[in-house]
């Protein structure tokens, strides 16, 4: 389990290539991650602010969207990881509903 660690690490191969060594065929992986093209991120890059995951401050140095991990597995280990599922959960500065709305969750499957 990787929840909120991905965004912070450089070695993303190394990583992947870890967990590929150490998890036992047909294992999970869950890893939590924030997302880019959220409802609120689009707003601030409206405004021409900086989305919250890619500030140039923050300790995120990379960013994540719901197709780009599985692409990036598939690249550089074919066959070997598949989505089983995704969802999403509210953001925090937004009202219950709003927040439900903007990041109401989405299952999707691909692989074997």
């Amino acid at each position: 389990m990787a929840n909120q660690v991905l965004e912070h690490m450089k070695g993303t191969f190394w990583i992947f290539h870890e967990i590929s060594r150490m998890l036992r065929s047909r294992g999970r992986v869950i890893i939590g991650v924030p997302t880019r093209v959220s409802f609120h991120n689009w707003i601030l890059l409206f405004f021409g602010r900086q989305p919250t995951q890619v500030k140039t401050g923050s300790a995120h140095v990379r960013g994540f969207i719901k197709r780009d991990l599985p692409g990036f597995l598939e690249a550089v280990f074919p066959g070997g990881y598949w989505l089983a599922a995704s969802g999403g959960s509210n953001f925090c500065p937004f009202l219950l509903f709003p927040a439900r709305a903007a990041c109401r969750p989405v299952s999707w499957h691909e692989g074997a």
